[in-house]
């Protein structure tokens, strides 16, 4: 390998000593990175894109991606904002005391299909979970 043609002169310095030898920053190796640049890419049989192209299209989905988010930040401080409102002017809905309990934790066969009794185990069942949770929010009370 010509190291000349690949390395600047300050390297070669380094490089000559460490094959002749002088191994104080260990032995000589040399690591290297290949690229294979193909002008187009493919991306089925039917559709080539430039590199360029390619690199847009990215650029495009991550912007579109990033105004997703952003509009989602402000319009949940929005819903933020308008549920604390709500809650100072002592206007309650329905869905401030709404769980949604995505898995029952009881199985049908232990409540034969009686909405009632299902009742009964899922609140004796929360019960039991919030039963040693603290019971007082200190930072709740500033609202």
């Amino acid at each position: 390998m010509d190291f000349k043609n690949i390395f600047p002169k300050e390297c070669q310095k380094e490089l000559v000593k460490r094959f002749n030898g002088d191994t104080r920053y260990g032995p000589p190796t040399v690591h290297s990175l290949v690229f294979c640049k193909e002008p187009t890419i493919r991306v089925n049989d039917n559709w080539t894109i430039t590199r360029p192209e390619a690199s847009r299209f990215v650029i495009w989905v991550d912007l579109a991606i990033l105004l997703v988010f952003i509009f989602a930040i402000y319009k949940l401080k929005d819903y933020q904002d308008m549920s604390i409102q709500d809650y100072k002017n002592g206007q309650l809905r329905i869905n401030d005391f709404t769980v949604l309990i995505p898995e029952i934790p009881v199985s049908p066969n232990e409540y034969n299909n009686n909405p009632e009794l299902l009742k009964a185990m899922v609140a004796s069942h929360i019960e039991e979970i919030i039963a040693g949770e603290t019971q007082q929010i200190e930072s709740l009370e500033e609202i």
